[in-house]
């Protein structure tokens, strides 16, 4: 069971670590589309010590998302220090705001977002990285 586990490990560590490199190569815009419990979370944190933004947004469909989980991934990966320099809010709050440069997007179940309504954060608003995941 043991070797199991740790080639489970390695295979998911190594999917991570090609989206990571995907979304730089395509200078982090774009979509991240991994399989559920294969740790988009630490593909997120990754990405944002690579940008290091002074401008950040986490986007979500929920207020659990918004308020509690990305928060504690954050901390089980030991960057809790990004907590107070994002700025969380869910698509039915983004989708008013207008005329906001943000260095970073953290679009999360970026599907979501693409309807008509929720679409207006994209275009009334310039993000030098967006990523959907």
């Amino acid at each position: 069971m043991e070797g199991t586990v740790k080639m489970i490990n390695e295979q998911r560590r190594g999917l991570q670590l090609e989206a990571v490199k995907a979304a730089e190569d395509n200078h982090f815009h774009g979509f991240i589309q991994l399989p559920t419990g294969s740790g988009k979370a630490w593909v997120l944190i990754e990405i944002l010590k690579r940008v290091n933004p002074k401008s950040c947004w986490y986007l979500c469909d929920s207020t659990l998302n918004r308020d509690k989980t990305f928060k504690d991934e954050l901390k089980k990966w030991g960057a809790e220090k990004w907590i107070g320099k994002i700025k969380f809010m869910c698509y039915q709050t983004a989708y008013k705001l207008e005329n906001h440069t943000v260095d970073l997007v953290l679009a999360d179940e970026g599907d979501f977002s693409l309807t008509n309504k929720y679409a207006q954060v994209y275009f009334n608003n310039y993000f030098k990285h967006l990523i959907l995941p």
